[in-house]
């Protein structure tokens, strides 16, 4: 029988897409870099294609192993997006490696609230299959009823999942939640040495607190983590979560949401409020195609959102219901860091970086949560179209933000 540990992390890296380059460069020069511990395991379940845009099942990568000199556990292909393979994968973890005190990271492309972590090599209607956070919180919740288990940590080294609505379907799966809110940077080389989140540090650390006779909690560990991401030009920012608050900020949200959707109120100029408001599209002056396609650019950072509609005097009625979002998010907010100049290096090869250059990072954009607030019919249609309806989350059926969508969207049309 395997000895129980005082910590499991189990890392579920799906890589069948064009991060699988980044994915050999992760497991070679951060996973595998841990130095194993008798209080610790780290256990992951990989698969990558052989290079991006090769779909073909046979020559996928897909294994499991534990770090510190386990052999890798060769398994056929399968869809790393299906909620079965986490399911399975969590369930194996925890058989095999058990201890007081269990982390789950999920590593792929995050989309916030959408369906996102594709595998290029499982296609559903001509797309690559994605998971949804509420398929997720569905396997996870499996795996807590058949094994007792309730992760005390869910992390996501992922673009973009640090988003409210995610976290609500995740709220009764974990203790914290970590995640970015903004893009995660990463150099596409298989010998990048800095990739996403810098997990070495961050797994060392732990491993030698707990080496040091430390009793490590939860909470110690997302501290860690966000602290570790702050040296990173990858992470420019992340955030840690207390999901138990959850709840309690998507009732103040619901709370802003009846305040902006009195009659007194027009959609227009919550339009407007909402347009100003920090997000996390990749473009300062979107044009009309942009607002059509990029939802990144309808990502409003809560605070900032809640903050403007504060401010703005003809939004008075709300004031009040958006000062309480913000106390909500800040009670629920454990650690946040968010840089304001990054040291960018790209490496093509073992040895120093090929370049190196100064870039500033807007910190004021992120406080730590999105909340979603499209502008124009036409991008939740291509939300719809492909397979995102924001009407069918569970934040929407709980809270009255879908009638908020609604009332900006149907707005009068933006002067040409």
């Amino acid at each position: 029988m395997n000895p129980v540990r005082e910590w499991t992390v189990l890392v579920y890296m799906n890589d069948n897409n064009n991060l699988c380059k980044g994915a050999k460069a992760l497991l070679k020069n951060q996973l595998a870099a841990v130095e194993p511990s008798d209080r610790l395991s780290v256990a992951v379940e990989y698969s990558h294609l052989r290079e991006p845009g090769y779909h073909y099942p046979p020559s996928i990568t897909h294994a499991r192993m534990a770090l510190g000199g386990g052999e890798a556990e060769t398994l056929p292909y399968q869809n790393m997006a299906a909620p079965e393979t986490v399911e399975a994968f969590l369930k194996w973890g925890i058989e095999k490696y058990p201890a007081r005190h269990y982390m789950v990271v999920f590593q792929s492309h995050g989309g916030a609230w959408r369906a996102s972590m594709p595998d290029e090599a499982t296609r559903v209607d001509e797309r690559a299959s994605c998971i949804r956070p509420d398929q997720i919180a569905t396997a996870m919740r499996n795996v807590e009823r058949d094994t007792g288990v309730k992760p005390e940590v869910l992390a996501f080294d992922s673009c973009l999942m640090s988003n409210l609505e995610a976290a609500y379907d995740l709220r009764d799966r974990a203790g914290l939640f970590i995640a970015s809110e903004d893009i995660i940077s990463s150099t596409p080389s298989e010998y990048a040495l800095d990739y996403a989140v810098p997990l070495k540090p961050i797994f060392q650390r732990l491993s030698d607190r707990l080496n040091g006779g430390e009793q490590v909690s939860g909470q110690t560990i997302a501290a860690d983590w966000v602290e570790a991401c702050k040296s990173s030009w990858t992470t420019p920012t992340q955030t840690a979560l207390d999901l138990s608050k959850i709840a309690d900020l998507a009732s103040a949200v619901d709370g802003l949401a009846t305040a902006l959707l009195d009659p007194s109120i027009p959609g227009s100029v919550l339009r407007e409020v909402a347009d100003r408001a920090r997000n996390f599209g990749d473009k300062p002056n979107p044009d009309k195609w942009d607002r059509m396609f990029d939802y990144k650019i309808f990502l409003k950072d809560t605070k900032d959102l809640a903050e403007r509609i504060s401010s703005d005097a003809r939004l008075s009625s709300a004031h009040d219901a958006a000062s309480k979002v913000v106390e909500a998010l800040h009670a629920a907010r454990v650690a946040h860091q968010a840089q304001s100049r990054l040291q960018i290096e790209g490496r093509v090869q073992y040895g120093g970086p090929e370049f190196s250059r100064t870039e500033d990072y807007d910190a004021e954009r992120t406080h730590g949560l999105s909340i979603y607030l499209p502008d124009n019919p036409d991008v939740v249609k291509n939300q719809i179209k492909d397979g995102n309806d924001y009407d069918a989350l569970s934040f929407a059926r709980d809270t009255k933000w879908d009638d908020v969508i609604r009332k900006v969207v149907s707005a009068a049309p933006r002067e040409a």
